[in-house]
């Protein structure tokens, strides 16, 4: 019998949309199989089962340009997903950037934007003011999301 704590086959905890969460509250390691919440709340998530596992490997600078945007696109998703309240896209830059991150607002905005896009994230209808003073959308995860799908 399948333990309800076991990941989908070949899935690791990387792939999860909570990865962040559970490194915070368990000190879950991207490698594991098992989920440490009973029953699992495992929740696949596509942009965070790409990002790579060496990204240091040798590669074109087009291609580690599509890595780093993978990479921004799982973190900001991953950061999302571990606050029902949201964010403003330059928030989320933010909190990259405190996290060590080499990120700006710029290179932020347009991997939020394909999540949204991607009916991952959608707006509260909240606005909070950004570094110039100007409204910002609030994004939350579907995961948050009362509305319709």
């Amino acid at each position: 019998m399948k333990d309800d704590m076991d990941l989908p086959e070949g899935r690791t905890c990387r792939s999860c949309t909570f990865i962040i969460r559970c490194m915070f509250l368990f000190q879950c390691k991207v490698e594991n199989t098992r989920c440490d919440w009973s029953p699992s709340r495992y929740q696949g998530s596509l942009a965070m089962a790409e990002y790579p596992v060496d990204p240091s490997a040798e590669c074109s600078a087009e291609a580690l340009e599509k890595v780093e945007a993978k990479k921004i696109e799982a973190l900001a998703e991953a950061l999302y997903a571990a606050k029902e309240a949201g964010y403003t896209p330059d928030e989320v830059a933010d909190v990259l950037v405190a996290r060590g991150e080499a990120v700006d607002a710029l290179s932020v905005r347009p991997r939020v934007s394909a999540l949204k896009k991607r009916r991952v994230l959608f707006p509260t209808g909240d606005r909070r003011a950004n570094a110039k003073g100007n409204g910002c959308a609030v994004l939350i995860h579907r995961m948050y999301w009362k509305g319709v799908l």
